[in-house]
């Protein structure tokens, strides 16, 4: 009898190479820090980017994504099957001093709940996506194995979440990758 091992699914999100994080990543000039997302095509290419932070003129950003869309980021992302994938990338550069250390992204969705484990009234987690051409989730998981407990209960509710359709450089929409912020959030009962 022969045994083949079946490896579980997993979802990959795009990865920046070094050399572009050295060389490549452009930093906002007279910043002090930065977020920018990137959508990346499954070669690893930049074809849409959104500066996060920080804040400035809708025309200083666009300026700044003109330098960044074309770039070879490193690697694309890869489907819950395996195959190369659109997918999105936040890389963020903030130093541990000044304004910019208070940056903290809003999360994509908030979970209201009545008990939380310990005595924190919020617990940030991250899960990964694989989000079809009709911005319906076709597969999510944990970012990281211990938030596997809060990530089965963020997966049910984002997979009944209508996200945004992407179009590829063809403009025609596109499955993706995509790191999703979750917050649950202790709910206070009226007193």
């Amino acid at each position: 009898m022969i045994i083949i091992p079946i490896l579980a699914s997993a979802l990959i999100l795009p990865q920046a190479s070094r050399d572009f994080l050295l060389r490549d990543f452009p930093i906002p000039s007279g910043s002090r820090g930065h977020a920018v997302e990137m959508f990346v095509d499954p070669e690893g290419v930049i074809i849409g980017c959104e500066v996060l932070y920080p804040e400035m003129p809708v025309d200083r950003a666009e300026r700044y994504c003109e330098n960044v869309i074309g770039l070879d980021l490193g690697e694309g992302a890869f489907d819950m099957n395996g195959n190369p994938a659109h997918g999105f990338i936040t890389i963020a550069a903030i130093p541990s001093y000044g304004p910019a250390r208070q940056y903290r992204a809003e999360p994509d969705l908030e979970i209201s709940v009545s008990q939380m484990p310990g005595d924190d009234d919020r617990v940030s987690i991250r899960v990964v996506a694989n989000i079809d051409q009709q911005g319906v989730v076709q597969h999510c998981q944990p970012l990281r194995a211990e938030d596997e407990s809060f990530a089965q209960v963020a997966c049910a509710e984002v997979s009944n979440h209508q996200f945004d359709r992407r179009g590829g450089l063809d403009g025609h929409a596109v499955g993706y990758v995509d790191d999703l912020a979750i917050d649950f959030v202790l709910a206070h009962p009226e007193i």
